[in-house]
């Protein structure tokens, strides 16, 4: 398998230990196909430093594939920040803690320079940030400055033209929404001084099979009609198989409000039931989901999903719990996920 994006959730005072492990397994398994993976707290509930580690990776048959497909690193600036896997079908990038905060210690200007340098990227690689589907933001401090976030966002995406101005209306609530990733922010922390950062994957098809798609769902109105600019879920197609991108989902309703205040059993039920809503759009179910990430806030919280999780006979889904404040203090849940049909 060739490894494509790595994650590892763990306590950011034991970083350097558990990246010193993770390097030296790599070592002394023989593994070179390996990159500088993407590191997030993501504190655990169980006992120790480690929460777990999500990769996402490619296998193919070098027999036939290996003269049509090609695996490179991303190289910015001496770094490597990703990797490049293209077909002749489709070039996918994905990016792994993009960040520029040391030029900046306000919050706003290191979301507006950690946006301007993943797209700087892609254009080196020949994509823009229409080709953008997936993001996933991190924030040590998301409650104090997400509205701020949101702001610096959409000034971004205009500038990107992911987002354009009603000129006719005049009103900034009445901007027309050209094009949303699908995406995911949440409590995050790595560096000192770091307020926010981001993975990202880019998407750009080559053949009129390969099919981009925003997803919608029935029972949560669109991120944007509240002030975030992101899809619930973005559509892989081809084919042969799909693949969802499910945005950070909870416990939010049709009217964009917080529903189940308080009580952390009827967030965590109406999350599910909003993936599974989002997915049955699709024709697809929770059972399709590959890889998941369950955010709670507190240790009651992660315990309530662990018997919730169990009741519904859910326990082979592949999540990874961590510590986590989500967007708005009264949410107290929040899964995201990758589904393959």
């Amino acid at each position: 398998i060739h490894i494509l994006q790595e994650k590892i959730y763990g306590l950011a005072a034991e970083m350097e230990a558990i990246l010193s492990v993770r390097n030296s397994i790599a070592l002394e398994t023989g593994s070179k196909d390996t990159i500088p993976p993407c590191f997030i707290e993501g504190a655990p509930f169980i006992e120790g430093c480690f929460a777990g580690t999500h990769i996402i990776g490619v296998s193919f048959d070098f027999n036939f594939d290996s003269d049509r497909a090609n695996i490179k690193n991303v190289e910015y600036k001496n770094e490597t920040l990703g990797r490049i896997f293209e077909t002749p079908l489709f070039k996918e990038i994905y990016l792994s803690g993009i960040s520029d905060y040391k030029k900046s210690n306000i919050p706003a200007e290191q979301a507006k320079l950690m946006f301007h340098k993943a797209v700087d990227i892609l254009k080196n690689e020949h994509c823009s940030a229409e080709n953008i589907i997936r993001t996933w933001i991190y924030f040590p401090h998301i409650l104090d400055w997400y509205e701020e976030f949101n702001k610096a966002r959409d000034l971004c995406f205009k500038k990107f033209g992911l987002i354009a101005e009603d000129k006719k209306q005049g009103d900034k609530n009445s901007d027309i929404k050209l094009y949303l990733p699908a995406s995911t922010g949440i409590q995050g922390k790595r560096f000192a001084g770091e307020e926010c950062f981001m993975d990202v994957l880019c998407f750009m098809p080559k053949s009129k099979d390969q099919q981009v798609s925003i997803m919608t769902n029935n029972r949560q109105n669109e991120a944007y009609e509240y002030g975030s600019s992101f899809s619930r879920g973005i559509k892989l197609s081809d084919n042969h198989s799909n693949r969802f991108y499910i945005s950070g989902t909870a416990s939010i309703n049709t009217k964009g409000e917080t529903v189940y205040k308080n009580d952390c059993q009827g967030q965590i039920v109406q999350t599910l039931l909003s993936i599974a809503s989002l997915l049955d759009t699709e024709n697809a179910g929770i059972n399709n989901i590959a890889i998941a990430t369950a955010y709670c806030k507190n240790t009651e919280v992660y315990e309530k999903t662990k018997n919730i999780i169990k009741s519904f006979n859910l326990e082979y889904i592949p999540l990874i719990y961590v510590l986590a404040d989500v967007c708005r203090d009264d949410l107290l849940f929040e899964i995201d996920a990758i589904a393959i049909t």
